[in-house]
């Protein structure tokens, strides 16, 4: 699954691939991004909404099973904080993915293998999809 994946990236991705490091790319963004804001301009952050998300897994082949299965994990989520021992209301969580697995890279790769492809070199949307 993940040669599959790994060959099907966009040429421009950075993380996680032989031969290129995430350090290296987070670099030439931090660069980038002090130039522009410099500039006046603003930058922007993604966010990685379930459904766009779950909707992109036919397109890199994922098993239909796999694709309910990874619905599961992510969809119906909720979250709450504490403080001073005290609970907020819980909350749906409908737009992260949980970190520090392998899972949760691959379905960020997923979700923006395709944005340099649909944007210009300052970030602007050149395509709709």
């Amino acid at each position: 699954m993940v040669d599959h994946m790994i060959s099907n990236l966009s040429d421009r991705q950075f993380g996680f691939i032989m031969g290129r490091t995430a350090v290296i790319q987070l670099l030439c963004m931090l660069d980038e991004w002090t130039e522009y804001i410099d500039s006046g301009n603003q930058i922007d952050c993604i966010k990685v909404p379930h459904k766009k998300l779950i909707s992109k897994l036919p397109y890199y082949n994922f098993h239909p099973d796999i694709i309910i299965w990874i619905n599961s994990c992510l969809c119906h989520r909720q979250q709450r904080v504490m403080i001073n021992g005290l609970f907020s209301k819980r909350y749906s969580v409908l737009s992260v993915i949980p970190q520090g697995s392998i899972l949760g890279t691959l379905l960020y790769l997923v979700y923006v293998n395709d944005l340099p492809e649909i944007c210009d070199s300052n970030g602007n949307e050149s395509q709709m999809y």
